[in-house]
């Protein structure tokens, strides 16, 4: 794998804690919508979890490629 200069890792780094920190709030709104019994609700934040958590593990893995955590 090529190295990266330390700036843009870093700034990688910043921008993944945040997706992170917003991720983890989707989810939550998300189970409590999934909790409701209108419908499209239901569906619309059943889609949004699971892309949620695709995106979690997507940056889970990364981040281990990149900084071993």
């Amino acid at each position: 794998m090529a190295k990266w200069s330390g700036v843009y890792l870093e700034d990688c780094h910043k921008l993944l804690k945040k997706i992170e920190k917003w991720a983890e709030k989707q989810v939550k709104e998300n189970d409590a919508i999934l909790k409701n019994d209108d419908l499209d609700e239901h569906i619309e934040a059943e889609a949004r979890w699971f892309l949620v958590r695709e995106l979690q593990d997507k940056i889970k893995k990364w981040r281990k490629e990149m900084f071993n955590e």
